[in-house]
């Protein structure tokens, strides 16, 4: 698109981690969350979140993650067998990226990676390419 969109970040997000164990060990939410943020500062005019081969992994940094884009709303439903529903909710009103945003996935994006690129489609704010997962 010559003359609106020059700069694109771009984010390779191979795994959703997390120091499940450790309070204040890593995550990948507030990773990603830092990468945006030096990307604002190159004042990037869109951002590619590269999810392809991320076979997923922490849905509490799936959820965090997600609300880095929009104020607020359900992410993802969990529900077991003979239990109700949990619905996970962003809680954070802020968004830290309200730019152009594509998600790219293949047959290998799994779990973790088919839930933002879901969430992201329904509250229209990423277009999502690449292959089915």
């Amino acid at each position: 698109m010559p003359g609106s969109i020059q700069n694109i970040g771009y984010i390779n997000l191979p795994k959703f981690y997390s120091s499940f164990e450790t309070d204040g060990g890593n995550s990948c939410a507030v990773d990603v969350a830092e990468e945006i943020r030096k990307l604002k500062d190159l004042n990037v005019n869109g951002i590619i979140l590269d999810l392809r081969n991320n076979s997923g992994g922490s849905l509490s940094d799936v959820v965090d993650m997600s609300g880095l884009f929009i104020e607020e709303g359900p992410i993802v439903q969990v529900k077991g067998r003979d239990s109700k529903p949990n619905v996970y909710t962003d809680k954070d009103k802020s968004v830290l990226y309200d730019g152009p945003l594509v998600i790219m996935v293949n047959q290998f994006s799994a779990s973790a990676s088919e839930i933002i690129a879901a969430a992201m489609q329904d509250y229209d704010r990423a277009i999502i390419v690449g292959s089915n997962s």
